[in-house]
């Protein structure tokens, strides 16, 4: 009986740590301080943790974008390891039935973009302010 009192407070120590070392995301993606339009895109918004200034292949999370620019990271039960990210934002459409384009000619794509953000432990709420071309 000890052994399981011993085990269960053990677990419930691991639990508490892993708990406090995760990271919720949302915040708004803004072009000059203003909210982003995406209205009529298909946009897609990653975060890539940079291990030694590189992106790691192996830990990529991808967040869901509303029209109006706000962003919320639902993927991985909603929470990501803290650490530097770089952000990638490929935003696609098409004007008047053209071909599809993406809206910022791959500026933020996970090789050139030099956006990154720092995710901290709990609850970030972020406000990115894409730079101009």
């Amino acid at each position: 009986m000890r052994v399981s009192v011993y085990a269960a407070t053990l677990l419930a120590v691991a639990a508490a740590g892993c708990a406090d070392s995760t990271a919720k995301l949302k915040g708004r993606l803004l072009e000059g301080g203003q909210p982003v339009n995406f209205a009529g895109h298909q946009t897609g918004l990653s975060f890539h943790l940079l291990t030694d200034g590189k992106t790691d292949p192996n830990w990529i999370y991808p967040a869901a974008v509303a029209p109006d620019g706000t962003f919320e990271m639902l993927a991985s039960g909603g929470t990501l390891p803290p650490g530097r990210y770089r952000v990638q934002l490929e935003s696609w459409g098409s004007a008047r039935g053209g071909p599809l384009t993406d809206r910022f000619g791959g500026r933020f794509s996970k090789d050139r973009s030099r956006v990154e953000c720092e995710v901290t432990p709990g609850r970030n709420d972020l406000m990115i302010d894409l730079p101009p071309p």
